[in-house]
């Protein structure tokens, strides 16, 4: 939980908008399909908003070059209720991804919905990314889907994603 004890006062507004969004992301977004708290990609071929999400999911698993050979270590900095993450997971079941939120109530719905699909290659848990608790080199892959805005000091925050990036890891 480290870094959350000592959040700003930005960060302490944006975990509130947080917990206090989710239904009207069920309601206008369905996010209870998608669980994803995130905006949709448009491709060629993609006509809905949930088949946008999950493209904008499958990007990101582009962009950070997944695949079933390797075993890697993969994070979600601010993963909301953890669809992205999730909707990995399934689709990659021998990586391992973990899942960090500001937001104690996104926090509880991540674990809910982890659990719900019996997925256990996704962990989710309570800490800010500007300062985590993992230790130098731990990820292979980072990403960081629309989050990253929200951060106080981009240096920083881009700063502490590579202290705990593998050499060579991705950052989306």
């Amino acid at each position: 939980m480290l870094g959350v004890d000592k959040m700003t006062v930005v960060e302490d507004v944006v975990a509130d908008y947080y917990e206090r969004i989710w239904s009207r992301f069920v309601l206008w977004w369905e996010a209870e399909k998608t669980l994803g708290l995130h905006y949709a990609l448009y491709e060629k071929g993609i006509k809905t908003f949930e088949q946008g999400v999950f493209n904008m999911s499958d990007y990101v698993g582009r962009l950070l070059c997944l695949d079933t050979k390797n075993e890697v270590n993969i994070l979600d900095a601010g993963c909301g209720v953890g669809g992205t993450s999730i909707y990995l997971a399934k689709k990659y079941p021998n990586l391992r991804f973990t899942g960090i939120t500001i937001t104690p109530g996104q926090l509880v719905l991540a674990n809910k919905f982890v659990t719900e699909r019996k997925l256990n290659n996704a962990d989710f848990m309570l800490q800010n990314y500007m300062e985590t608790d993992f230790s130098d080199e731990y990820f292979h892959n980072i990403f960081a889907l629309e989050s990253g805005g929200y951060a106080r000091n981009k240096k920083d925050f881009v700063k502490e994603m590579y202290r705990i990036l593998t050499p060579g890891g991705r950052l989306a």
